[in-house]
């Protein structure tokens, strides 16, 4: 690893760049063999809105997330459903991380390709993730309490300064906040959960999802977050309940999902499109 680590730090700035969000995403070849660089991008001091949220609900952020991302790797690799980015090492130093490429195509859209093999094994995937025994790792989240008022207190601090404009969009949302201020955010049971699950964070070939390589925002928190964000973005939610039932029953989401929506669409601070969505189908509530 020694050798790896003095090769990346050489040359890391020749490096292709695949895309840039929070993370700079740099594959490279080694000795024969592809590998993915993660490099941070944001600051600790001026981080976006979903790392905010990460850092004000969960106690966690991108140095957490290095921290565990061992644990969360043998985590997942137990799921024989979707295989997850192999971890090989992390650098706290330069503040990246380094996987094993994998097999797969990138989907861009946060919805899944429609077809039920897909959603079908999705749901595999997430069951078991929910139905994990996590009691022997080290995850984000896990020592977290009053996650009701943590999310709230967020939801108030994103608002004021982000949301504070006099468009009828930023109007509209403090409204909203102040008409469901009482916001119920219940859990059936905190687990492994991906708190911003996608499509683009998975690879796909064909019918298949061939690999889940984004494991930033693993955090142990109520299994109806995810679940909120899935029936948002997964069209076959037949095939995903029943894949999902292979390992415990789908729960009730009605008087939950509205409020998760809610809460992630308050990180959308540019272009404001998903809570646009939002609030054209629950602006009157």
């Amino acid at each position: 690893m020694k050798d790896m680590r003095k090769y990346i730090r050489s040359n890391i700035e020749d490096f292709q760049v695949l895309s840039i969000y929070s993370n700079k995403i740099l594959p490279f070849s080694y000795k024969g063999n592809d590998y993915i660089v993660k490099k941070q991008v944001l600051s600790l001091a001026q981080l976006s809105p979903f790392w905010q949220m990460m850092k004000d609900v969960f106690d966690s952020d991108f140095t957490e997330q290095r921290a565990c991302m061992n644990d969360i790797g043998k985590l997942l690799a137990k799921n024989p459903h979707i295989r997850s980015a192999d971890l090989v090492m992390v650098d706290e130093e330069e503040k990246y991380q380094v996987f094993h490429k994998m097999p797969g195509n990138g989907w861009e859209p946060d919805e899944f390709p429609e077809g039920k093999d897909i959603a079908y094994q999705l749901g595999q995937f997430i069951g078991y993730n929910h139905n994990a025994t996590i009691d022997n790792y080290e995850l984000p989240g896990r020592n977290v309490n009053n996650l009701n008022d943590r999310i709230i207190n967020y939801m108030e601090h994103v608002i004021s300064l982000h949301w504070k404009g006099e468009d009828s969009l930023d109007v509209s949302v403090r409204e909203y906040f102040k008409r469901h201020k009482a916001f119920n955010f219940p859990s059936n049971g905190d687990t492994l959960i991906m708190t911003d699950i996608s499509a683009n964070q998975f690879l796909f070939e064909g019918t298949q999802i061939t690999a889940c390589v984004d494991l930033d925002a693993y955090v142990i928190g109520p299994k109806e977050w995810e679940l909120s964000l899935i029936e948002n973005c997964v069209k076959d939610m037949t095939s995903f309940i029943k894949g999902y039932e292979q390992y415990q029953s789908f729960p009730n989401m009605d008087e939950t999902k509205e409020s998760y929506m809610f809460l992630m669409a308050l990180g959308d601070v540019w272009e404001k499109q998903e809570m646009q969505r939002f609030m054209s189908s629950n602006a009157t509530k």
